[in-house]
């Protein structure tokens, strides 16, 4: 890119970015990520466990609030998570954020509170719709809570490098959750917007197109008077619920800035699916249970789908094995996925059209074989039976998250990678931080011709 345009680089991690783009007239920040591991250093809340309440204290550190289990210490507080300093951003001199897909939405108002950021916010509706009950999600189970706030001592090297499961980052950098003003504070800030809708940012056109990854997902392209940019984040040329990828504007483009490749080499989600299908399959024929820790939006409606179908279709699995949706706000995604037609495949919007719901979800919940609840404990544990497919919110998406019985395995979501005989290459300029897997590429225009 010309040398009056910079872009810089604040993420670690490949499939959560956080760029900067700043032009003499404008500053404008790509996505808002947070890092959820951090909950792996402090204790499970769990309402009727015995053996984390009565944990005992981890005396040679002489702090209340830290409890050995497992030969593993924990800290007996709410959790906290890792997010990007806005100070280290200057919250405060930028015009504008662009958000991708409900999963960066998430973390914005750690980003846009008590930042004195001034600008505003742009995501397409239904990403943002998906984005507050996210929030609205993880206020409801930080709420749930019971731990007092325990104070930072225990952050000092010299205590949590003694652990036996020392925190893999600073925790001095951690930070609470954000609370429910923060929430509605950020979200006056939010201006939502349609696919190829062209705005004007500081003599800077913006316009979100389809990125095929999730609802709402977009990627988005930048036209100055020199040159046209591209910032292309988590993306799918092959799903099957959501709009296609439209990679028409990128064949005009000068630049992109592709991030979030995928790790994934030497498989696919479509082989990926079967073999979970195949695993959930033998389980239930066994007469076992499946757990299957997965978020309340996205690729959960076409797993529901999917494991119905094989409670259906199998010999020696009931039809009255239900599947239980744990979740505070699944309602409310199950009533909007079957109205979002706009943000669907063109299979999935013939459906509202006709006498028929675009997921079987509607059909499964009339006749009883889904079931939600809000949370484990009053209703579900009295009707709770089995065999079952328990479908529970996956509260961490770090790749070391815990194991349930069955794991989700790559579902549906297959970003955009870098493929052989691909069309462009990379500039001598690439990005410098090799932990990112995010390349900015120079494509040439005459190749698409």
């Amino acid at each position: 890119m010309r040398q009056q345009t910079q872009e810089t680089n604040y993420s670690v991690y490949a499939h959560k970015p956080c760029f900067l783009l700043q032009w003499p007239n404008a500053r404008i920040l790509l996505d808002t990520p947070i890092d959820l591991s951090p909950y792996f250093s402090f204790l499970p809340h769990v309402y009727q466990s015995q053996r984390l309440k009565n944990a005992r204290h981890a005396s040679k550190f002489k702090l209340p609030y830290l409890k050995e289990v497992g030969n593993r210490i924990y800290v007996e507080a709410p959790p906290e998570i890792f997010h990007v300093s806005p100070g280290m951003l200057k919250m405060e001199t930028v015009d504008a954020i662009l958000v991708s897909n409900y999963e960066s939405f998430l973390g914005l108002p750690f980003y846009t509170e008590n930042s004195n950021f001034r600008g505003k916010i742009y995501v397409t509706e239904i990403a943002y719709q998906y984005g507050k009950l996210l929030m609205e999600e993880m206020l409801e189970f930080m709420a749930r809570i019971e731990f007092a706030p325990a104070d930072k001592n225990w952050k000092k090297e010299e205590i949590c490098g003694k652990f036996p499961n020392p925190p893999f980052q600073n925790p001095v950098e951690w930070r609470p959750f954000y609370t429910r003003t923060d929430m509605h504070q950020c979200l006056t800030k939010v201006v939502t917007l349609s696919f190829n809708q062209t705005i004007d940012l500081f003599r800077i056109k913006v316009t979100p197109v389809v990125s095929g990854y999730t609802y709402g997902s977009a990627y988005w392209t930048m036209k100055t008077e020199n040159e046209r940019f591209a910032y292309l984040a988590a993306s799918n040329p092959i799903s099957t619920d959501v709009k296609f990828l439209d990679v028409s504007p990128l064949r005009s483009c000068d630049y992109i800035l592709v991030t979030s490749l995928s790790r994934l080499v030497d498989t696919n989600a479509a082989t990926m699916g079967a073999s979970l299908m195949h695993n959930i399959t033998e389980t239930l024929r066994g007469n076992g249970s499946v757990l299957l820790p997965i978020s309340p939006v996205g690729p959960i409606f076409e797993i529901i789908e999917a494991v119905s179908d094989v409670i259906s279709a199998t010999n020696g699995i009931s039809i009255d094995t239900p599947i239980y949706l744990i979740s505070p706000i699944a309602k409310s995604a199950i009533a909007m996925a079957s109205i979002s037609a706009e943000w669907m495949s063109e299979s999935r919007q013939n459906a509202v059209y006709r006498p028929e719901e675009p997921f079987a979800h509607g059909n499964l919940i009339k006749n009883g074989r889904l079931k939600i609840y809000d949370s484990l404990y009053g209703s579900f544990s009295k009707e709770y039976k089995t065999p079952c497919v328990w479908l529970e919110v996956k509260k961490d998406e770090s790749p070391k998250s815990r194991a349930g019985v069955v794991q989700e395995q790559g579902s549906r979501k297959e970003p955009l990678g870098k493929r052989e005989g691909s069309r462009c290459r990379p500039s001598s300029d690439t990005i410098t931080d090799g932990t990112c897997g995010s390349y900015r590429w120079r494509l040439r225009r005459e190749s698409y011709a």
